[in-house]
Formats: structure tokens, C-alpha cells, sequence
């Protein structure tokens, strides 16, 4: 998984977050979570009125409060084409806040998971 951040973003800024996923064997039953970093709203790409989060999978993207969920099928991957999925990040409150950790894992078998520790902070101006 592969989870860039920039450090800086302007007070009502979007930005769009990529998450690249490979795995070494078919995950039929995937949950990937995406803790969202406070002072940020997940953009609801169903509103007519804001820009759309879409996902570039198959699968299904849960927006709750804290956090982006997608469950779905992780095909094998070959190295380096990597299973892309995406949604979008409002910035809405001043302050540095941290980035948290972001985890994927098959429902069935949770010994078969990754995780990445982002770290860092995040700057709302």
C-alpha cells in the first residue's frame, strides 16, 4: 500500500487521496480502512453540488464520520501494478493534525493484513 500525504493544504482545499494495493494472492473478501485525519470531511461524491470521491475497483466505499471504508475483491497482483482506489478529502478546520494509519486485510483471515503508519503531520492553513 502506498500512502503519500502532502504536509500543507488551504483551509477548504480538496484533496484527492490514491491508494495503491498489492497483494501477492486474491483477497475475495478485502476491508480496506482509511482513517481520515482530523480537521478534514470525506467529500461526498454523491452530492450534485461538490466533486465526486470515486473509487477505481470493484467494490463498495462506506463514508462514515471518522473514516473511508471500501470492501471488496483485491485480484493478485503483478509487482509494481498495483490495485488503485481513491477518494476525495475536504480540509475544513485550521491546525496540524497527524495522520493516522491506514490498514487492509481479508475479513475471513484477519493473519493475512498490511498496514501503513503514515506519520507526520498534516498542516490546514
Amino acid at each position: 500500500m502506498n500512502r503519500p500525504f502532502p504536509t500543507r493544504v488551504a483551509k477548504g482545499g480538496l484533496l484527492k487521496v490514491e491508494v495503491s494495493v498489492e497483494s501477492p494472492r486474491e483477497v475475495g473478501n478485502a476491508v480496506l480502512c482509511a482513517l481520515v485525519p482530523g480537521g478534514f470531511e470525506i467529500e461526498d461524491g454523491s452530492l450534485a453540488t461538490r466533486s465526486g470521491a470515486g473509487g477505481r475497483a470493484t467494490g463498495r466505499g462506506e463514508i462514515r464520520d471518522d473514516r473511508w471504508l471500501w470492501f471488496g475483491r483485491i485480484p493478485k497482483t503483478t509487482p509494481g501494478k498495483p490495485l488503485k482506489l481513491g477518494f476525495s478529502l475536504r480540509a475544513v478546520t485550521r491546525g496540524t493534525f497527524a495522520i493516522p494509519a491506514l490498514t487492509v486485510e481479508d475479513m475471513y483471515d484477519p493473519d493475512f493484513a498490511g498496514r501503513v503508519d503514515a506519520g507526520g503531520t498534516v498542516t490546514v492553513e
